[in-house]
């Protein structure tokens, strides 16, 4: 697992093994969170549909870990701006999602709503980046989509390795190459939601793009650990999330009407 990305630092509980549905086949101190306001169709229906999903996911309010502790309603109103940031870049026009089909990007948004689920559990420490438990794999994993970036870096100020998002992938770049003062440090990603799950969108999209011969399941193998293993349980429990979201029925809004 020699990886600069995410590495599922929390796996999920163990989930049935339903058939797959509705996923199509992919595509070639609160600081400023990145939450820019979209259409009101968007805000009342993929809004609603995506914050109630989140709520009945992992309601908020219930954490002993003493950074993450918040009332239910602080956390209500928390989640509605992780689903504001995680909205605007799914259904921002410049990102291709990574399934097609007439609800090809509320199929991306629920992957990856699922994924943080999994990696976060939506916590206000992970989210927020601070406290003892606000970052995984030993301090060096960020935001809700649990990218590694490695520790902080006190003399550079802030992580040695960066995230480069080009049009549709990304590179890990360190401080001798010339794109590194315009890449993403780990603190970029928990100081703005938008960026966390941009960059989590750049590195699915790799992902499924070299695991492309495996079954959809199986996809995030890169994601998870830099190369494509068949068959590996936790990138399934993630998709399968996903899958059965959407089984439970259709998106409020085709990507046009959107």
């Amino acid at each position: 697992m020699n990886s600069y990305i995410s590495r599922f630092t929390m796996l999920g509980a163990l989930v049935l093994i339903l058939p797959l549905l509705l996923l199509s086949t992919p595509l070639q101190a609160e600081p400023s969170k990145g939450t820019s306001r979209l259409p009101s169709v968007a805000v009342t229906s993929l809004h609603q549909w995506l914050t109630n999903r989140m709520l009945s996911w992992m309601p908020p309010g219930r954490s002993y870990i003493p950074d993450a502790k918040e009332t239910p309603k602080e956390g209500k109103t928390r989640y509605e701006k992780i689903a504001d940031a995680m909205i605007s870049v799914v259904y921002d026009p410049s990102e291709h999602p990574i399934f097609i089909g007439k609800y090809g990007r509320a199929r991306t948004l629920a992957l990856i709503a699922s994924i943080s689920w999994f990696e976060s559990g939506y916590r206000k420490d992970v989210d927020l980046g601070v406290g003892a438990f606000g970052r995984g794999d030993h301090g060096r994993s960020w935001c809700m989509m649990q990218i590694m970036l490695g520790v902080p870096n006190a003399k550079i100020g802030g992580t040695r390795s960066r995230v480069f998002l080009t049009q549709n992938s990304f590179k890990v770049v360190q401080p001798n190459d010339p794109e590194w003062a315009s890449a993403y440090s780990g603190e970029d990603l928990v100081q703005d939601r938008q960026k966390c799950f941009r960059t989590g969108l750049h590195l699915l999209r790799n992902s499924f793009k070299a695991c492309g011969n495996l079954p959809v399941e199986d996809r995030l193998g890169v994601y998870g650990s830099g190369r494509c293993r068949a068959g590996w349980k936790p990138g399934r429990y993630r998709v399968r999330k996903a899958q059965r979201w959407l089984a439970s029925g259709k998106p409020p809004l085709t990507d046009s009407e959107a």
